[in-house]
């Protein structure tokens, strides 16, 4: 396990928090390392949570107005149809533009950038071993006066509905479905439930009415005016459904369109 060179700070974790600490410490002077274990800086929020949510938001809005409201202001379209394939790529490049821009931020303060997952093994020591690291021998320690811990979040399993990549899933999955689900039920009411709510249901199909999308209150204090019921479906009734579990948030409700 071989010793690194010794930073005045680390920080474990490339997401909003990470990156914007580190920046702001190696512009106070420090000697700034930056530890990320997946191969792509941003962490959750500009991998797979606010900035691929909001890309989909935007598409899906363009969808929504050309085919509801473009008419009412005299703007004829003809058939609307949707590729999801193009729009998907869309959001990749969006996500891959966002996550070049913090590398080129952390690099251009000189930050060292570090991949792989990381420990404690100590007050001012890190372990870090790199995603092909087959053994031990190929950990790596580096020190630091200081560790900050900015490792994001992740999806939390409820219980009596485990993960199982296919009708209960986590928002990672719901982010890039290769098709429109028929029926969506969303558990937890946070930005990210009723973001993803809102791209899915503007793709239901007015003469279907089995496509619905709903939202599960699953904690919080303020319910809201209308705790959101409309439309969910039990996963597992019909073939075809799919749940999106999120960590229980504030209650949130679904307005149709919107």
């Amino acid at each position: 396990m071989a010793t690194r060179e010794r930073f005045d700070l680390i920080v474990i974790g490339s997401g909003p928090g990470g990156y914007v600490a580190a920046v702001r410490a190696a512009q106070l002077g420090m000697k700034v390392a930056c530890i990320e274990k997946t191969p792509r800086l941003g962490g959750v929020c500009l991998n797979v949570g606010c900035i691929p949510s909001k890309a989909l938001l935007d598409s899906s809005e363009y969808y929504h107005l050309a085919r509801e409201h473009f008419a009412e202001h005299g703007i004829k379209t003809g058939k609307v149809t949707l590729d999801l394939a193009v729009m998907m790529a869309r959001k990749e490049r969006v996500v891959k533009d966002l996550t070049d821009s913090v590398r080129q931020l952390l690099e251009s303060h000189k930050i060292s950038i570090v991949h792989g997952t990381a420990r404690l093994e100590a007050a001012d020591r890190v372990v870090v071993a790199s995603e092909e690291a087959a053994s031990k021998a190929k950990e790596e320690i580096y020190q630091a006066n200081t560790i900050l811990l900015a490792t994001g979040s992740v999806p939390m399993q409820l219980p009596g509905l485990a993960f199982d990549g296919r009708r209960i899933i986590t928002s990672t999955e719901a982010l890039s479905f290769k098709s429109v689900p028929r029926r969506l039920g969303i558990v937890g009411g946070g930005y990210i439930g009723l973001e993803l709510g809102s791209v899915w249901q503007r793709f239901r199909h007015r003469d279907a009415p089995q496509n619905r999308c709903g939202i599960r209150r699953t904690g919080g204090t303020n319910p809201g005016p209308h705790p959101a019921q409309s439309g969910t479906g039990h996963p597992g009734q019909h073939p075809g459904d799919v749940c999106r579990t999120a960590a229980p948030q504030r209650a949130g409700y679904h307005r149709k369109g919107r």
